[in-house]
């Protein structure tokens, strides 16, 4: 799983096995985003700490571009 670096007005792109499923403005959103695609029985704190995530652009804290 990729999640891209913020854009502004249009968050943070996520794929999933190569296959763009959303965009995302927090991680609560993310969390739903990733539900959706099939992984179930997960909250924020998992999302936040989970290895298979490669964040881009910053970390679970980073939800919008800087500058």
């Amino acid at each position: 799983m990729i999640v891209c670096l913020p854009v502004k007005g249009e968050g943070r792109r996520v794929w999933v096995d190569r296959k763009l499923v959303g965009a995302a403005h927090s991680l609560r959103e993310l969390t739903e985003l990733l539900r959706r695609a099939g992984w179930e029985d997960l909250d924020e704190v998992d999302v936040a700490v989970l290895p298979d995530i490669e964040w881009h652009g910053g970390g679970p804290e980073i939800w919008s571009p800087r500058g």
